[in-house]
């Protein structure tokens, strides 16, 4: 489950039925910051012990000790090693060690790959690598960084135009670790510096030309690598079929896509990939509003959409 603000975290955590296994807290979020959305979840009995893992890109020594201050179990730093992440989760929550073996998955060695130089400076290769070396997870959260990208930069201007400084430096803070988990290095080392300036109240012409600077890189990224990962995100995903190469027929996707949704399982994202290469289902409303809501990882509404249209396919 993800929560869009520390308050909504805590709450989802008391809610929770059965109970999470673990907790992966983010430092800054809107309403309630992580250090202070902790504090709240270990006043509570019974969740004294519950892994509270952060995950920030703030990395300095005084940032983890502030985690372990609040009462977090651990800290891991983003862009995060996808090996170092399942190895706080097994350790904290007692699963065995040898748990912590990733399966195989598609490599990036096996994806032939354009020069960085290419794509804006991403660096591909390096991200995948972070991830186990799983090409169709990085493509899917590069496509999805690439889509939200104009939006996210139109709310910082939002907050740049009401004087909010405090939001702009949040909004920066959060653009740096997204470009740093896709390889966006420059438009990352940007957001930082961003980040840094506009946490406090700024000259307005430096705050203009630090979020100019954020947005020309974050056009040029998205000029440069927009097409090319479209491409890239049906050639890296999971084939359905053994042979990788038989069509997925629409009411049995829909109907495999369903099964993982009710059970909130994160294997609907691969099987959502076949199906969007499918050129009729791509121009259909219905389609568009699943694959937003499963982007999203709203497991519920998108459950509810694919069993809407499933009862409007003739059997």
């Amino acid at each position: 489950m993800l929560a869009e603000n520390g308050e909504q975290g805590v709450r989802a955590v008391f809610d929770a039925s059965p109970p999470f296994d673990a907790v992966l807290m983010d430092l800054q979020m809107p309403v309630m910051d992580g250090l202070t959305a902790t504090a709240r979840i270990r006043e509570r009995a019974g969740f004294e012990a519950l892994p509270i893992i952060a995950m920030t890109a703030n990395v300095m020594a005084s940032d983890r000790q502030a985690c372990l201050d609040a009462g977090m179990s651990s800290h891991v730093g983003k862009p995060f090693e996808l090996s170092d992440l399942v190895s706080a989760l097994l350790r904290h929550t007692g699963r065995p060690a040898e748990q912590a073996q990733l399966p195989s998955t598609t490599s990036a060695v096996s994806i032939d790959l354009p020069d960085e130089r290419e794509l804006g400076g991403l660096e591909v290769s390096a991200a995948i690598r972070r991830l186990g070396g799983n090409a169709p997870v990085y493509a899917r959260m590069l496509r999805g960084f690439l889509k939200d990208l104009p939006q996210h930069l139109d709310q910082a201007e939002q907050h740049r135009l009401a004087a909010d400084w405090p939001a702009v430096s949040m909004s920066m803070h959060a653009l740096k670790g997204l470009a740093a988990t896709v390889g966006a290095r420059e438009l990352h080392s940007a957001a930082a510096l961003a980040e840094t300036a506009l946490g406090r109240t700024p000259d307005e012409g430096v705050a203009s030309e630090l979020l100019a600077r954020v947005r020309g890189l974050a056009g040029s990224l998205r000029a440069q690598a927009g097409p090319w990962a479209d491409g890239f995100a049906l050639a890296a995903a999971e084939p359905s079929e053994p042979d990788g190469h038989a069509e997925v027929p629409m009411r049995s996707g829909l109907q495999a896509l369903l099964g993982c949704l009710r059970r909130s399982d994160m294997h609907a994202l691969n099987l959502l990939e076949p199906l969007r290469g499918d050129p009729t289902l791509r121009s259909l409303t219905q389609w568009l509003e699943l694959e937003t809501a499963v982007d999203a990882l709203d497991f519920d509404r998108a459950a509810m959409l694919c069993k809407e249209w499933l009862d409007e396919l003739p059997a």
